[in-house]
């Protein structure tokens, strides 16, 4: 949906940086991140996620995440994208923040802060949080449209593009609400507002036990924002946050 704005910065399709490190290239990827797509095999790695878990010592890993803000005034003409249609997803512009886990310790747990200035944010018209392949917090019930995996939905645009958003499924979504595992808020598409994204350390252990027992380097923060039909859509304003990564050797 539309919006007067007097100012462009341009980013290109998914811009992908290291935390910490100055390296920094681009790409798209519809999948990144180990996938871990056996339910039985996920349940085992579980289990031993929790009992590494379990009773250890957790060593903090502060990180910042970091998602300025984009905007690109055609984003329909991009690969992947398009062509522009009122009230259909049809373009994303996504950022991705690579973490890299000292000495492959276990993640046990992730605290989040968002530090943005008065904690103000603002997208248009929608958007996923993921970790790695996962979407972890999205303003839109994407659960008719994406494929479930051994522990929430498994992202890929290719399944988002060009369907249909029907607005009573925005809203407030974050993986294992329903369960008590997660605590989210943020406000309506094109509206300012703060968010707070809050998980518990169980869910945390399930979604790393996605990745596999390996546990491989790097974690992948993706922040995807989407829309249908103007030309200053797929935008948000930028997204600061302090992250505490608990980790047990």
């Amino acid at each position: 949906m539309g919006r007067t704005l007097v100012f462009l910065a341009v980013f290109s399709l998914a811009a992908c940086s290291k935390v910490n490190v100055e390296d920094r290239d681009s790409g798209t990827s519809n999948r990144l991140g180990a996938i871990n797509t056996n339910q039985s095999d996920f349940e085992n790695t579980f289990e031993t996620v929790a009992d590494k878990c379990k009773g250890a010592q957790l060593e903090e890993q502060p990180v910042t995440l970091d998602f300025p803000e984009q905007l690109v005034k055609d984003p329909f003409s991009l690969p992947g994208n398009g062509p522009a249609r009122n009230e259909y997803f049809m373009s994303r512009l996504e950022q991705i923040q690579e973490v890299v886990i000292p000495q492959l310790g276990t993640v046990c747990g992730l605290e989040l802060s968002v530090t943005t200035a008065s904690n103000k944010f603002q997208y248009d018209d929608h958007f996923l949080f993921l970790l790695d392949n996962t979407p972890i917090a999205y303003s839109y019930e994407f659960g008719s449209l994406l494929a479930k995996g051994p522990f929430g939905l498994e992202f890929d645009w290719e399944k988002i593009h060009g369907q249909f958003w029907d607005p009573k499924k925005e809203g407030v979504f974050c993986l294992g609400q329903n369960e008590g595992m997660s605590q989210c808020s943020w406000p309506h598409t094109d509206v300012e507002g703060k968010v707070n994204l809050t998980f518990s350390n169980e869910l945390i252990q399930k979604v790393f036990a996605l990745r596999g027992a390996s546990n491989k380097n790097p974690i992948r923060f993706r922040f995807v924002a989407v829309g249908d039909n103007d030309q200053y859509d797929s935008w948000h304003t930028a997204l600061q946050m302090k992250a505490k990564l608990l980790l047990a050797r």
